[in-house]
């Protein structure tokens, strides 16, 4: 159970192209629906709240809207 930081492949967590202000932080989950990987992404850009989706939607705790 858990995942792996500073990976990019299934059960890993990567932070991407960080600055002062600006983040994207990316989660490939072990589970899958469909055949692919449910992953969950935050992205804060500068001056602005940070956004939260997640793939596939409706499934694997991420909602029919795509964010959470």
């Amino acid at each position: 159970m858990g995942c792996n930081i500073g990976g990019t492949g299934v059960g890993q967590v990567s932070v991407s192209a960080p600055t002062t202000n600006t983040f994207t932080v990316t989660a490939i989950s072990k589970a899958t629906t469909g055949g692919s990987n449910h992953q969950f992404v935050i992205t804060k850009a500068a001056g602005g709240d940070a956004t939260r989706t997640c793939t596939p939607t409706g499934e694997g705790g991420c909602p029919p809207s795509g964010s959470w």
